[in-house]
C-alpha cells in the first residue's frame, strides 16, 4: 500500500509542476507579447504616416495612431467610432471595398486612387500601403497611409514648368526650322549648279538644324566681260544659330567682293571678306575684336577649265589625276576675319588641270569626326586615300560612297561638327 501512495504522491507532484511551468511558459508569453505590443504602439504613434487597422468583416476601425488623426482632424475617439468607408468619398466606397478584397487575397498591396476626407470636407490624396495584420490574435488589415498633397501639388508645378519649357523649346526649334529656309535661301541652287558644273556633288551634313558652313558655286564676270565659274566652301566659326549668323556675313560679303571693281583675283576676294568681317565683329563703342572668323577656300576656274585658282585660309583643296595621284593645294594659314600680322597678304595658288582631274574641296568636318573600332578621329591622311580611290567613280557614286563611309565610321557616336564637301571634275 505504501508504494501505491508514493505513487500516486508522484504523480500528483509531477502534475503540480507541469501547470505550474505551463502557467509560467504562459505568463513569459503573456509579457512578450504586452511588450511587443506596447513597442508597436509606441512605434505607431509616433510614426509620420497615418496607421489604421480596419476589421476585415465590417471595415471597423480598430485601432488608430495620432498621425491619422491629425491629418484627418479627429480625435483618436472620435475615429475609434468609425468605419474606414466614413473616411472615404461615397464614390470611392466600392472601390475601397474591391481594393480590401484584393489586399486579402494577394496579402498586400500600395494604391493611390482611394483619397480620404477631412473632417471638413476636404479632400487629403494619400498613398496607401495595406496588408494582412493580426490585431487581438484576429485577422485585420493594416494601413499606412502617407499624405501626398504637397508632394502632388510639386509634382504639378514641375509639370507645369515642363510643359512652359516644352512650349518655349518648340518655339525656338520652330524659330531655328525658319532660319534654316532662310540659311537655305543663300546658297545656290541646284539646277544652276548643273548647268556651270555638269559633273559635281555636294556632301552637305550640318550638325544641328543650321549650320555654321556654306558653300557658293556661282558664274562670275570680270570686268573685262569674261565669265568664270567660282566655287567656295566656307566654314564659320562655331555651328547651329552663333555659327548659320556667320555664314550670312560671309556669304554676302563673297557675294558683294565678285561686285567690286577692284577685286579681280581670288586673293583679292578674300581680302575683301578679311576687311568686312573685321569692320562687323568689331564693337564700335569699346574698339575690342571678336575672335571669331572664317576658314575658307575658294576655286575660281575659267571657262576650259584647264586652270585652277585657289585662294583661302587654313584649307587645303586635293586635285586628283587620273592615275589616282593627289595634288594638295594649300591656301593661307590665317583665319579670314581675324587679326593678322602687319604687312599680310592673301596669295592665289594656280594650278594646270587635265581632262577627268577631280578637284575636291572641303572643310575639317569629315577628317575630325570620331569613330571606328577605337574612337579615333577619321583624318585627312584617310580622306585622301578615299578620295583617291573613288575618283574614277560617277559623282553620285562617289557622294553615295562618302556618305556611307562617314556614317560607318561614326556609328553612334555624336556627330561633332558641320561637313562640307565639294567634287568637280573637269
Amino acid at each position: 500500500m505504501t508504494g501505491i501512495y508514493l505513487l500516486i504522491i508522484g504523480i500528483l507532484l509531477a502534475l503540480s509542476a507541469f501547470f505550474i511551468y505551463r502557467e509560467r511558459r504562459q505568463t513569459r508569453k503573456s509579457l512578450h507579447y504586452l511588450k511587443y505590443l506596447r513597442s508597436f504602439e509606441n512605434i505607431v504613434a509616433h510614426t509620420n504616416d497615418a496607421l489604421f487597422v480596419i476589421e476585415i468583416v465590417n471595415g471597423k476601425i480598430l485601432h488608430v495612431n495620432n498621425a491619422a488623426a491629425q491629418v484627418l482632424g479627429y480625435t483618436l475617439h472620435e475615429l475609434l467610432g468609425r468605419t474606414y468607408f466614413d473616411l472615404l468619398p461615397k464614390d470611392k466606397v466600392h472601390r475601397s471595398a474591391e481594393i480590401i478584397a484584393d489586399v486579402w487575397e494577394s496579402k498586400g498591396m500600395v494604391f493611390t486612387d482611394i483619397p480620404y476626407l477631412h473632417k471638413n470636407g476636404e479632400v487629403v490624396h494619400v498613398e496607401c500601403s495595406a496588408k494582412i495584420g493580426s490585431f487581438d490574435e484576429h485577422p485585420a488589415i493594416v494601413m499606412y497611409a502617407r499624405d501626398i498633397r504637397e508632394r502632388l501639388k510639386y509634382e504639378k508645378a514641375i509639370n507645369e514648368m515642363n510643359h512652359e519649357l516644352t512650349q518655349k523649346n518648340k518655339d525656338i526649334t520652330d524659330s531655328i526650322r525658319y532660319a534654316l529656309r532662310i540659311q537655305q535661301a543663300i546658297l545656290p541652287e541646284e539646277e544652276k549648279i548643273s548647268d556651270l558644273l555638269p559633273e559635281h556633288f555636294i556632301l552637305y551634313k550640318p550638325k544641328d538644324i543650321v549650320s555654321g558652313d556654306f558653300y557658293f558655286i556661282e558664274k562670275i564676270k570680270t570686268n573685262d566681260g569674261m565669265e568664270l565659274i567660282g566655287a567656295a566652301v566656307a566654314d564659320c566659326t562655331g555651328h547651329g544659330v552663333p555659327g548659320a549668323f556667320m555664314t550670312m556675313l560671309g556669304s554676302s560679303f563673297l557675294k558683294q567682293s565678285l561686285t567690286e571693281p577692284t577685286v579681280n583675283k581670288p586673293c583679292e576676294a578674300i581680302e575683301f571678306i578679311d576687311r568686312k568681317l573685321q569692320e562687323a565683329l568689331t564693337y564700335k563703342e569699346k574698339q575690342s575684336f571678336i575672335r571669331d572668323g572664317m576658314d575658307i577656300s575658294f576655286c575660281v576656274l575659267p571657262p576650259d577649265k584647264k586652270t585652277m585658282y585657289l585662294a583661302g585660309a587654313n584649307h587645303v583643296a586635293y586635285v586628283v589625276r587620273k592615275d589616282k595621284s593627289v595634288t594638295h593645294v594649300k591656301t593661307d594659314h590665317h583665319a579670314v576675319g581675324q587679326i593678322k600680322p602687319d604687312g599680310f597678304k592673301y596669295t592665289t595658288q594656280i594650278v594646270e588641270l587635265n581632262e577627268g582631274d577631280c578637284i575636291y574641296l572641303f572643310n575639317d568636318g569629315f577628317a575630325d569626326q570620331f569613330g571606328g573600332p577605337r574612337g579615333k578621329k577619321f583624318k585627312y591622311k584617310q580622306l585622301e586615300e578615299l578620295l583617291a580611290s573613288i575618283s574614277h567613280q560617277g559623282m553620285d557614286e562617289q557622294k553615295n560612297k562618302l556618305e556611307s563611309t562617314f556614317s560607318d565610321w561614326k556609328g553612334s557616336l555624336e556627330q561633332i561638327d558641320d561637313v562640307l564637301l565639294i567634287g568637280i571634275r573637269v
